[in-house]
């Protein structure tokens, strides 16, 4: 593990790298080894994950009432959403854990909490907002990003649909990403962008077009 390949994932470089060695430090693994885990910083992430989605959700769904907001923050916030999150930025092999408790959803959930927390910490809210509704590509923005994408989730519901990385190419400074679309397991578009968003959002608009 090495902080520089980490901060490239997940697109955050730390001052303070122990912040980071914290953030995916699993307790069984620093029982064993030393040093702390990141259960504090899983707490304040988790308060901060709550709050930054529930923004992110009230300017874009500005009739929607408090159940409706409640029910949409839960399904992006939950267990399995983080873990997959975790997954997709490539933190399952990061995690400094024992063999046994490896790949769980659970641990994966909690260290996307805990880096929220830690990103926080070291560089303030904007990069951690910034972090978590970057990963969490379902959240919307904001109340003007009512778009194909937003139409999709709408549609089919966030269970059924699915965006998977299938090659990211160019610079560091400048890459491209490319998104698969899938409904209920079956491969429906396929489009680049200059980030994972964009192309999202361009693989909802091919979906719709063609259908």
């Amino acid at each position: 593990m090495t902080a520089t390949s980490i901060e490239k994932k997940i697109g955050y470089t730390f001052k303070d790298k122990k912040l980071l060695t914290t953030a995916l430090t699993h307790g069984s693994y620093a029982h064993l080894h030393g040093g702390d885990s990141y259960e504090r910083m899983e707490y304040l992430g988790d308060a901060l994950l709550d709050f930054i989605v529930a923004e992110a959700l009230y300017l874009r769904f500005p009739k929607a009432d408090e159940g409706e907001l409640t029910k949409r923050r839960i399904a992006l916030v939950s267990e399995q959403p983080l873990a997959a999150a975790s997954r997709r930025l490539g933190l399952e092999s990061e995690v400094r854990v024992l063999a046994h408790h490896m790949g769980k959803d659970s641990v994966l959930s909690d260290v996307f909490e805990s880096l929220t927390a830690a990103i926080y910490l070291d560089g303030g809210a904007e990069p951690a907002r910034k972090f978590v509704l970057g990963a969490l590509s379902d959240v919307p923005a904001s109340r003007e990003e009512r778009d194909e994408k937003s139409a999709l989730y709408e549609e089919y519901g966030q269970e059924r649909v699915r965006f998977v990385e299938e090659g990211r190419k160019g610079p560091a400074h400048r890459p491209s990403f490319t998104m698969a679309l899938y409904i209920d397991g079956r491969r429906v578009a396929q489009a680049e962008g200059s980030s994972k968003k964009e192309a999202e959002k361009e693989c909802a608009r091919r979906f719709f077009e063609n259908r």
